[in-house]
């Protein structure tokens, strides 16, 4: 769950997509990869983004409630260390990289056939970096 969510969040970053747009896109890869949770716009929103400094602990969801929990208690710091919060850079590193190697453009058309382009890049990125 945590990479996909790391997912969303690249995703939303590299190419500027608002959060409803994101959900849309859940709902795409979900019909193509049914084993992936369903998300919606409110659930996207509250996982990525960070709880404010005086973020109320009373109220819901359970894991902003947790995130400001944690925060109050043992500092933004800490969190972001048990989080993973501020590692954003090594994925935008991973993607640019393999943007630099394989362009931006999918050559494909078909949806079947875009998910098997982007795993063999995939695959093949991954064997690059294992050579090297």
């Amino acid at each position: 769950m945590n990479s996909f969510i790391l997912f969303l969040s690249i995703f939303r970053y590299v190419f500027s997509v608002r959060f409803r747009q994101l959900e849309g896109l859940t709902i795409a890869l979900r019909r193509m990869f049914p084993i992936l949770p369903s998300i919606d716009y409110s659930w996207i929103r509250r996982r990525i983004i960070r709880p404010r400094r005086n973020a109320r602990i009373d109220r819901r969801p359970a894991s902003r409630r947790s995130s400001a929990r944690m925060i109050r208690d043992y500092g933004y710091d800490i969190w972001r260390r048990v989080v993973g919060y501020g590692k954003r850079w090594m994925a935008e590193t991973a993607i640019s990289v393999f943007k630099s190697i394989f362009g931006e453009e999918i050559l494909s058309k078909k949806p079947r056939w875009m998910r098997t382009e982007i795993v063999q890049k995939a695959f093949i990125y991954n064997l690059l970096l294992n050579a090297a």
